[in-house]
C-alpha cells in the first residue's frame, strides 16, 4: 500500500522497506548512503550540465552555487576572435568538473582554465605528440588548437585542482603559466 507524506517535520529513525518519490528536492545533513546484496548498492543520477558559446567572451569566475560539483560543461568554440576563460570556484575538497570542447575552436579563439589560488593548478596534458606537466596558475590552450573532443577533468583536494587535460593537439599547443 503507498502512503503519501505531505509534510512530517523531524523524524528520527525512518525506515522505508519500498521505493521512495519525491517530486521536490531531497536534502540530507550527513551521509547518503546505498547499502544493498553484494556489489550492486549504488546511487543513480545525472551531473548538471550546461553549455558556453564563444558567440561573446566568455570570462567566467565560477562559483559552486551556479556551477555544483560534477558539473559537465560543454564548449562551443566555433567562433573566430572569442576567447574562453574559466576561473575555478575556491579550493574545496571533492570538487569536480568536467569541460568538453564540442566544436573545434575558431582561428583566434584560445581557452584557458585558471586556479583562483596563484600555483594551485597542477596535473598534467595528454596530448597527440605526448604529455605536459600543469604546474602553475593557467592553463591555455593555444589558438585554434581546442579541437572537438578535447576534455579537462579537474578535481580538487582542497589544497590543489588537479587537471587532467586529455588535447587533441601538441604539446606546442599548451602551457601553462
Amino acid at each position: 500500500a503507498q502512503t503519501n507524506i505531505t509534510s512530517v517535520g523531524t523524524l528520527t529513525g525512518l525506515n522505508v522497506s519500498s521505493h521512495i518519490t519525491s517530486s521536490g528536492n531531497i536534502k540530507a545533513a550527513g551521509d547518503i548512503i546505498a547499502t544493498g546484496s553484494g556489489s550492486f548498492a549504488h546511487v543513480v543520477g545525472r551531473s548538471f550540465a550546461t553549455a558556453s558559446s564563444n558567440a561573446q567572451v566568455q570570462n567566467i569566475t565560477m562559483t559552486e552555487a551556479n556551477y555544483p560539483g560534477g558539473s559537465v560543461i560543454g564548449l562551443d568554440m566555433d567562433s573566430n576572435t572569442n576567447d574562453v576563460q574559466f576561473t575555478l570556484p575556491a579550493l574545496t575538497p571533492g570538487l569536480r568538473y568536467t569541460f568538453l570542447v564540442n566544436s573545434n575552436a575558431g582561428t583566434g579563439a584560445t581557452l584557458q582554465i585558471t586556479s583562483p589560488s596563484a600555483g594551485n593548478l597542477a596535473g598534467v596534458a595528454i596530448c597527440d605528440d605526448g604529455n605536459e606537466d600543469i604546474l602553475g596558475t593557467t592553463f591555455t590552450i593555444a589558438a585554434a588548437k581546442a579541437f572537438k573532443g578535447t576534455r579537462l577533468e579537474i578535481v580538487s583536494d582542497g589544497v590543489i585542482h588537479h587537471l587532467t587535460a586529455f588535447c587533441l593537439c601538441d604539446i606546442a599547443d599548451v602551457s601553462t603559466a
